[in-house]
């Protein structure tokens, strides 16, 4: 659907078509690492451990002294783990307390995801922008990140590690072939996805997860905003 504050899904579909007969595409933006937590498919993951959805988004049980599950930081500040009363169980957020990170290891997750992607592609989209495209997947082992190097640190926590287990997964390539060939589906080369790909090293993520034809059309990085590279 559309927000409110934004219009009406009637209002969505006119645009698509004024766009289009100007000769325009029309790309959104879709936020698919987390949900909100008044989402209801959190609101039925937190009331239990053994819900339909339990696993939809990503939860650890305490250290014994009652600590986060590992060192992982939120890029919003603060540790990366929210504690969740009703299951007695931390549950991941890569930013904010109020945006819970889904579980992708979990099937029927990106399946819900894809069917998001396939209501708006079914309405006349040209393409997505993926937010943080590299932050689907999470290590399932939940292993510390390691430190940073000194000399690499920034000066905020979450910039004193490096990201080798909360981002960057192994995992996220298979899970871009299947949005791939979903868009494809639609007219080989007439839709199209770029991702926002974060994090200290982002180049060689960036051809990973375009390289060939069957996963991103393009992808960028803040990087860019910086001097070019020697």
């Amino acid at each position: 659907d559309v927000d409110p504050m934004f219009g009406t899904l009637a209002d969505f579909d006119a645009l698509v078509l004024r766009a289009h007969a100007l000769g325009l595409k029309l790309i959104i933006d879709q936020v698919w690492s987390h949900t909100a937590l008044e989402h209801p498919w959190f609101q039925q993951s937190r009331s239990s451990r053994d819900n339909p959805r339990a696993d939809w988004y990503v939860w650890a049980d305490a250290k014994p002294d009652g600590s986060p599950p590992n060192n992982w930081q939120s890029w919003m500040g603060g540790p990366a783990w929210r504690w969740e009363p009703r299951r007695r169980q931390y549950h991941l957020h890569n930013f904010l307390p109020q945006m819970p990170d889904l579980n992708f290891h979990c099937t029927a997750v990106q399946d819900a995801i894809l069917d998001i992607a396939r209501f708006w592609l079914d309405r006349g989209v040209d393409g997505f922008r993926l937010d943080t495209a590299n932050l689907y997947f999470h290590d399932r082992l939940l292993r510390d990140n390691p430190p940073l190097p000194p000399e690499q640190a920034g000066d905020a926590p979450v910039l004193m590690q490096r990201h080798l287990h909360n981002a960057d997964q192994p995992e996220t390539p298979a899970f871009l072939e299947r949005l791939r060939a979903l868009m494809d589906a639609y007219g080989h080369g007439e839709r199209m996805a770029v991702g926002e790909i974060g994090g200290a090293e982002p180049l060689a993520t960036m051809q990973a997860y375009t390289v060939g034809e069957r996963r991103l059309h393009s992808a960028y990085s803040f990087d860019f905003l910086g001097p070019r590279p020697d």
